[in-house]
């Protein structure tokens, strides 16, 4: 039998239990995650924001989506093509590249040009480790990247600290219906603290 890794472990354990979660409570912890998410001050102070488009189980972003439209906001989604297949449907591949497209037009966007980042994922620890699907494709689309990186999770994707792969990039800041986790030594957090986002406090976990 073949032996899981750490990171296939988890994963395959908070896909489980966030597919237990019902339509209605995804829904309603979702409209508070982005409740959340509309305080942060990133969110007013940026002009080109990424949103993944979300699946069934994932933290909803269509109101994010409409929030962000309705400000003037540039949306940018991203798209994949699976190989071979260049005029594909605007869909997500998986393990295919990851590029930029406007929401408003469908034009192709730099990623240096994204002031936030609004990421999906898997699981996620009290650092900010993230743990995607097992393709890369996040990683390899931030790596390098100015702009908050901000994940949007359930309280279930939450697990205790786990150790990261050399290419996985951390998140700055992930939110959930209940929990503001903050990377204490993101470059981005310094000079937040005292910013009020919901019923927590931005501030420097390391003190």
């Amino acid at each position: 039998m073949e032996q899981l890794t750490s990171q296939e472990y988890i994963r395959m354990h908070t896909l489980k239990r966030r597919a237990q979660m019902s339509c209605t409570e995804r829904s309603i912890k979702s409209a508070e995650i982005a409740r959340k998410l509309f305080q942060f001050p990133q969110w007013a102070g940026a002009t080109v924001v990424h949103v993944y488009v979300s699946t069934l189980t994932e933290v909803h972003t269509s109101a994010i989506i409409a929030e962000g439209l309705a400000a003037g906001k540039r949306i940018v989604i991203p798209i994949s093509h699976p190989p071979g297949n260049r005029h594909g449907p605007r869909k997500l591949a998986f393990g295919a590249p990851l590029t930029l497209s406007e929401w408003a037009t469908g034009n192709t966007i730099d990623p240096d040009e994204v002031d936030l980042w609004i990421v999906p994922g898997v699981a996620f620890d009290p650092n900010g480790n993230r743990i995607g699907r097992g393709s890369g494709c996040y990683d390899r689309l931030l790596s390098g990247r100015h702009g908050w990186k901000v994940a949007l999770a359930f309280d279930v994707q939450i697990v205790s600290p786990f150790n990261l792969k050399a290419t996985d990039v951390l998140m700055d800041l992930v939110l959930t219906e209940t929990q503001t986790i903050i990377r204490g030594n993101s470059p981005l957090i310094k000079g937040a603290r005292g910013v009020v986002l919901g019923n927590a406090t931005l501030k420097d976990k390391d003190g």
